[in-house]
């Protein structure tokens, strides 16, 4: 039964360490395992604005024996890196259930039964009503993952069917090479940033995110130019730019704009500036901050080769 969750409307998934099925309805009236077994991933939704706020919630949700919610992925037409899936809900256990194993054998264990979502009142209709982002997580606290919901289409029965995107970084982090600063104490700090701006990622805190990647920038642009650390970011770049424009640093020109792009996003980060621009800070705007202090290491020289 190839892609049968594409049109069930419910399932089973058997409650037991020795049986661990997905089944369905079976022509008997008895739940039979189905063949080949759906990928069902643990799933919670989060709005744009849930997404600093709620994180830990979802991942507690996650790490629960019996998950409330189950995607259930799709074949996928738009490329690889893209997900077609339905949402599934748990609507109760029941107990000593019959049901036939992937060899036809009968057997009793409890079982927990989930629903396809219908229409009404859910978090993502709304956000996809207003245009906001909206996005589920899955995986657990060490190995969450992030998915964009680009679209929601209506299957035949007004069930939501959701096209995600992975959140993700498309390069990865490089390995620094901190030797050529002097400074023992200098090296520290930016080693333990630079691990701090790797556990936001995995965290998902996003905000986190920007604020250690402009730290970072700041203090290796300063040490780059040989010029002492200042109060703000500003006061870093005013000072560096005359040294790029008449040649006397090493420093690309583009790395003085990406991190000019950190500091204005670093501000957007403060409530006041959120506020103002009408919308938060999404994770793959987020991101793009890890991409350019990539580029900005290996332009000053602090990435192993």
């Amino acid at each position: 039964m190839p892609n049968i969750l594409a049109t069930l409307r419910d399932f089973f998934v058997t409650d037991s360490n020795y049986s661990q099925l997905v089944l369905a309805w079976g022509a008997e009236g008895v739940p039979e395992a189905v063949d080949p077994q759906p990928i069902l991933l643990r799933a919670f939704y989060l709005s744009s604005s849930e997404l600093e706020t709620r994180m830990e919630a979802a991942s507690l949700a996650l790490s629960v024996p019996v998950p409330d919610s189950l995607l259930c992925a799709l074949p996928a037409y738009d490329g690889p890196h893209v997900r077609i899936a339905r949402l599934f809900k748990h609507r109760g256990t029941t107990a000593n259930t019959p049901h036939r194993d992937m060899t036809g054998v009968q057997r009793t264990v409890s079982m927990n039964r989930y629903f396809a979502v219908g229409s009404g009142g859910f978090a993502w209709e709304n956000d996809a009503s207003q245009r906001r982002p909206g996005y589920f997580v899955t995986g657990d606290a060490g190995r969450r993952s992030l998915w964009h919901v680009d679209r929601i289409d209506q299957d035949a029965f007004r069930g939501p069917v959701f096209t995600l995107r992975p959140v993700e970084l498309t390069a990865d982090f490089p390995a620094l090479d901190l030797s050529s600063i002097s400074d023992a104490l200098r090296r520290a700090e930016v080693t333990g940033q630079y691990e701090e701006l790797q556990r936001c990622v995995v965290n998902g805190a996003f905000r986190g995110v920007v604020s250690r990647a402009k730290d970072i920038a700041d203090g290796l642009l300063s040490l780059a130019a040989g010029i002492p650390p200042n109060k703000n970011f500003s006061e870093t770049l005013e000072k560096v730019l005359p040294l790029i424009e008449s040649r006397q640093v090493p420093i690309q020109r583009l790395t003085y704009h990406l991190c000019q792009k950190l500091r204005y996003l670093h501000q957007r980060t403060h409530p006041d500036r959120a506020v103002q621009s009408g919308r938060p800070i999404t994770p793959e705007l987020a991101l793009t901050a890890v991409q350019d202090v990539i580029e900005i290491l290996h332009d000053l020289g602090y990435t192993k080769s």
